[in-house]
This record gives C-alpha cells, structure tokens and sequence, in this order.
C-alpha cells in the first residue's frame, strides 16, 4: 500500500491530477475514483482528507496485449444457405433509385454529410481545457465555460444550415387522402406488439418442429414501434407517421414513402410499391393483451399435441394469431411486419391500398 498526498483541480464533474509529468483524469465518487496518469496507466483509489490507498492497474495497451496472446483466431466456416429460409432486407438507402423528390433526396443526403462544426469543437475543446487549467486554474476554467456558451450558439446555425424545409400545399382531395392515410397508420400504432421479421424458416423434421412447440415455421424477429416520427433535417408543415424499423424508419408522407437509414435517404411514390396483407398463427410464451388467442400448446408437446413428461420444465404456451404486412418495390424494398392484432394490419392494408 503506498500513500501520497495529491494536487488537483476540479472543473465540472471531472478532476485534473497534476504531476511534473503532465496531468492525469480522474473520475468517480468522494472515496472512489478511477484515473489515468499522463503515460497512460490505469489505476483505482480510494479514501479521504489526502491519504489514500492506490491500486495499479496498468496500461491500457499492455492489458489488451496480455488478453491477446490467449486470444485463437477462430476459424471461419463456409455459411451453407437454407433452402428452407427466406430473407427480408431492404437495400441501403444510399443504393434505391428514388421514382421522384431527387431535389429533396440530394438536399437530405447532403445534409447527412455536412460536418457537425459543433461536435469538432466540442471534441477539440477537451484537450484545450486540459492544457490551460495545466497552466492556470483560472483559465481551465474560463475556456469551459466558454466552450458551453459558444458550442450551443454553433449548434443552432449547424442546424439551421443543415435542415431543408419541405412545405405542402394539398390540392382538392388531397388533404382528405392524406387523414385517411393517417388514419390507417393509427391501426398499425394502435398494436401492443409490432415486430420485423428478418427470416422465416420452414421447418421439416419433426425433432425441429418439438424444439420449436410444434411451430412448422419459425421467425427471426425485432421488436419495432410506429408512432409519429420527424425525419432528421427535415422541417415540415404536417405531422408523419412513422414506423421505426431495426435499421431504416419509415415516414409516411403524402405522396409516397421517404425511407432512411445511417446512409442516406431514398424517396418511393405509392404507386410504385405493393402491401400486401396477411395473417399467420405464432406461438408465444405470454400473449400480447390484444391479442387472439386461437389454441394453446406445450414448450415441448408430444405426437397428440399433449405435453411431453420427459421434460421437467414444459409449461403450456399460446397460439396467437397475428397479422402479416409486407411492403415490396422494385426498388429493393422488402419488409415483412408482424401485428399482434390481426385486425390492424388488415385495416391498415385495405385503407392504404384504396388510395394508392
């Protein structure tokens, strides 16, 4: 156990240690800190009132060395595809030709790209704060006060210069189209449970189907919402409904649908695109509360559909019937949803279908 008597600045929630070799960071709570010197080492210290106990940890590199070396490479086997799986995915936004809206499409893409000045500075900041409160306690703590009056200034005209504006002005009708098309996207928010399915996979072997409670198909799945969402650096006079996938959003405009995703955008107009309705019976160890339910079954049931005593841990699951949407294009769009009330995703079909 070593002791020592420590300087130190404090500027917001962190605290600079100050030593002739430069200045060391340290976070934690009163007693408890964890810190990095300014070679790099890690340690963990404890006490109060100056006299405290220290436990090196060492570098950061020199560890993830060690873990290395009983580290093995594994090896990498050749993915046979399932004849029996089907895959749902969507291109990248940045790969769909958008049908119409390229002046917006490459307005919101540029903006995508845009550098955000304010993150830099905030980023660039850091190591400055650092070096002066190294120099002089005062001026650390001038330039990070400065930095949290100047940075949100920035971040307003980054925004303003990266939003682009997109007003509509409905002819006859088309306001009416517009509330109907809200209103079939309501059932869809209406569910308890929304998925997105990503494969589905026909099972043929019978062990397969008893690992699954007698399912002959099972599903790939994410847990997903819909609700009313706003495009990032689009500003906009209406309200768009939105369904947040795993990795895109979709946003449900007037006149089509704006798709996105960490690549960019892609606009497709609804005439171009094909929804199609569905339903399917799914079995589930608890039961969405708006849900169906058609039959019950076993975690692992036997060849009359009864439960198998062989397991000891083989409790009674639902049948539920749920509602089936998919959303095709030619334009590589293809989405496979799930809704817990099979109601909803008809409705929500036959609505949007009417008017497109």
């Amino acid at each position: 156990m070593s002791m020592y008597l420590r300087k130190s600045i404090k500027v917001g929630p962190v605290r600079f240690n100050l030593s002739k070799s430069g200045v060391g960071i340290s976070a934690g709570v009163k007693g408890f800190r964890v810190g990095i010197r300014p070679d790099g080492s890690n340690y963990v210290h404890a006490g109060r009132h100056g006299l405290y106990y220290r436990k090196e940890l060492g570098k950061t590199n020199q560890r993830q060395n060690e873990t290395n070396e009983n580290y093995v490479e594994p090896q990498t086997v050749a993915q046979v595809p399932n004849e029996n799986t089907t895959v749902f995915k969507s291109e990248n936004a940045k790969d769909i030709i958008s049908d119409s809206k390229d002046e917006l499409i490459a307005k919101l893409n540029k903006s995508e790209s845009i550098f955000r000045l304010d993150y830099g500075l905030a980023i660039a900041m850091i190591p400055i704060c650092l070096y002066l409160a190294n120099i002089n306690k005062t001026f650390g703590i001038a330039a990070a006060v400065a930095s949290i009056v100047i940075i949100p200034i920035i971040s307003v005209f980054v925004r303003k210069n990266k939003t682009v504006n997109l007003e509509y002005s409905f002819e006859e009708g088309g306001e009416e189209k517009y509330k109907n098309i809200i209103s079939a996207f309501n059932h869809l928010a209406s569910c308890s449970g929304l998925w997105e399915v990503h494969e589905s996979t026909s099972l043929t072997d019978d062990h397969e189907k008893k690992r699954h409670s007698g399912a002959s198909n099972i599903k790939n799945r994410s847990k997903i919402s819909a609700g009313e969402g706003k495009p990032k650096w689009l500003n906009t006079n209406i309200k768009t409904p939105a369904v947040a996938l795993t990795k895109q959003q979709l946003y449900f405009m007037p006149d089509g649908l704006l798709f996105c995703d960490n690549s960019g955008y892609a606009f497709i107009s609804y005439d171009k695109i094909n929804i199609i309705y569905d339903y399917t019976n799914y079995i589930e160890e608890y039961a969405p509360s708006d849900t169906k339910i058609v039959d019950t079954t076993w975690r692992y049931p036997n060849k009359k559909g009864g439960p198998d005593k062989r397991f000891k841990d083989n409790y009674e699951m639902y049948v539920c019937e749920y509602g089936e949407i998919k959303i095709k294009s030619s334009y590589q769009i293809n989405i496979y949803m799930l809704t817990s009330k099979r109601s909803a995703a008809q409705d929500f079909v036959t609505i949007l279908n009417k008017i497109i």
